[in-house]
This record gives C-alpha cells, sequence and structure tokens, in this order.
C-alpha cells in the first residue's frame, strides 16, 4: 500500500472498501475527502484541514491540521468537547509549531497522509461502532486518539486529554444540551398538540430518546428513537412485568365471570405480586434513564 503522497481516490478506495479507478485524479481541496456520510460539521473541518495544510506550506494534511480544523469549526462537538478540556487554538497552534518548525512555501499537491487516512478509517469504524449513520467531528476525534500516534495525538496527550476523558466528555455534553444544540429535538411538553403535561417517567424517556437521536444525527424525534430508548434490559423487564399484570387481571375478571371464586383469588395474589415486581422493574428502569451524576472534582 503506497503512503504518504498516494492519490486520494486509491485512498478513498480503502475506505470505502471498493476498488479504485483505473486512473487516479489528483484533485485538491473538498474533493480529497468522501464526504457522503460526513456531516455538514465534519466537511467544513475536512476543509479547514486541507486550509492549514496550505497556509504551512506543507504538501501534505496531517493529523495536525485535522485538529486545528477541529478546534476552528468551534460548533462542532468535538471542539466543544475539547474546549471543555481545556484545550486551546493559541496553545495548540504553538504546540505543534514546536514540533514542526515555522512555515514554509511550498508549491504542488496538498494530498493527506497515510496516518490522516488511517484517522478518516477509524472515524468511521468508531460511528459504525456506535451504531450511527453519519460520520461528525466527535468521530473524527475519536479516531485521532485511537490511531494515537500522530502529531495531533502527541500533542493532545501533552495537555492531557485522553480517548477516555474524551469519550466521557461526549456522552456527557449528549446528555446536558441534548435540546440546546442546533437541529436537536425540542424539550418535552413543547408540542402544542398534546392536551396533558408529560410526567417525570415520560419525560425521562423522551430525554434518553433525543440523546440517541442526536447521536445519530437526526434532527427530529421519532418513534425508532423512543422505542430504542424503551428496548433496554430494564425496559424489557418492566413490559414483561406489565404484560404479566394484564395477564394475570384478565384470568381473574374471567374467573369471577364464571363464579370460579378460588380461582379468582388465586389470580388477585399473583396480579398483586406482579404489580409488586412491575413497581420494582420500574425503579430499576428509572435509574437506567437518568444520567449519571457527575462527581465534585
Amino acid at each position: 500500500m503506497r503512503r504518504t503522497g498516494e492519490p486520494y481516490t486509491t485512498a478513498r478506495a480503502e475506505v470505502e472498501r471498493t476498488a479504485p479507478p483505473s486512473r487516479p485524479a489528483h484533485r485538491g481541496g473538498s474533493d480529497l475527502y468522501p464526504y457522503a456520510q460526513f456531516t455538514e460539521r465534519a466537511r467544513k473541518v475536512l476543509s479547514l484541514a486541507q486550509q492549514e495544510a496550505e497556509s504551512s506550506g506543507h504538501r501534505y494534511v496531517g493529523t495536525e491540521h485535522l485538529l486545528l480544523g477541529l478546534l476552528r469549526e468551534a460548533d462542532g462537538l468535538a471542539a466543544h468537547v475539547l474546549v471543555a478540556l481545556g484545550v486551546e487554538q493559541a496553545a495548540t497552534r504553538a504546540a505543534i509549531a514546536e514540533v514542526l518548525g515555522e512555515p514554509r512555501l511550498v508549491v504542488g499537491d496538498v494530498l493527506p497522509t497515510a496516518r490522516v487516512k488511517k484517522v478518516i478509517e477509524l472515524a468511521f469504524e468508531e460511528a459504525r461502532r456506535l451504531g450511527h449513520s453519519y460520520v461528525g467531528t466527535e468521530h473524527l476525534l475519536l479516531g485521532l486518539l485511537i490511531e494515537g500516534e500522530g502529531v495531533a495525538a502527541k500533542v493532545l496527550q501533552g495537555a492531557g486529554v485522553t480517548l477516555e476523558r474524551v469519550r466521557e466528555e461526549i456522552q456527557r455534553y449528549l446528555t446536558e444540551h441534548a435540546h440546546d444544540v442546533p437541529g436537536m429535538p425540542r424539550p418535552p411538553g413543547s408540542s402544542t398538540l398534546t392536551a396533558l403535561p408529560m410526567g417525570p417517567d415520560v419525560s425521562r424517556l423522551v430525554l434518553a430518546a433525543s440523546v440517541r437521536a442526536a447521536t445519530r444525527g437526526s434532527r427530529t424525534l421519532s418513534l425508532d428513537h423512543l422505542l430504542d430508548a424503551m428496548i433496554s434490559s430494564a425496559g424489557i423487564e418492566a413490559l414483561a412485568r406489565l404484560l404479566d399484570v394484564r395477564r394475570h387481571a384478565a384470568a381473574k375478571e374471567q374467573a369471577i365471570a364464571s363464579q370460579e371464586y378460588e380461582a379468582a383469588a388465586g389470580h388477585r395474589n399473583a396480579e398483586r405480586e406482579a404489580r409488586r415486581t412491575l413497581d420494582e422493574a420500574i425503579a430499576t428502569w428509572r435509574e437506567e434513564l437518568d444520567p449519571p451524576a457527575q462527581e465534585a472534582s
């Protein structure tokens, strides 16, 4: 496999697992990247990385340029995470310059390094692992850290940023800001079509579904997201216990109608026990739906 300087059409074929065209074209700018699954902000990050490489006089797009692109796209989730972890653009530029030296003028095609191509592959893999149908700025940031050997990873490590901390911060941000991020579902109870206010359990469920919608890049909250939030281990247990309650209640009513009072008493006791286990299952489910409390530092 060719490394730095390899035509990007070949690199893109590696990412997409398809054969490259017989005559790869050297194209600059945004055409270098497989945009189909990238979010709008991730696309902008890749364009900014290209600009960073060109302005630095480099004939390549390296992980350091990708990191600067993530920081410059201030509305992206990756930038929010980096800022929360104390990573500043000016300090990052200084750290990169210390490693690479002063910018210089170089004429020619600006192509991604093999390491950047690997980071993009890892971003795709991370998105698939998380069940996301898109690749966002957060996946690119995770890719930089998972790859771990590039200039960007070294700079982040020097700033105390680890893969674990980034994962935690991504989850925390999505949980706390699910309704503040542009394109996110509206808060529970905001629809004028709902006559009754939502109870706390329904609000928890809608919030959990909203987080799932956000991580998948959805701009609306759909039934799929609600079902996904409901179908958890605790949610399935609660549903099973609810079905038990209904089954015993129906059997009790049928026994009463048939004047089988001894059987009805047995079903009544079974119904009470089923309601008790249902209450326990719902309590467990509530704990699962609630985001974990943040410990004071």
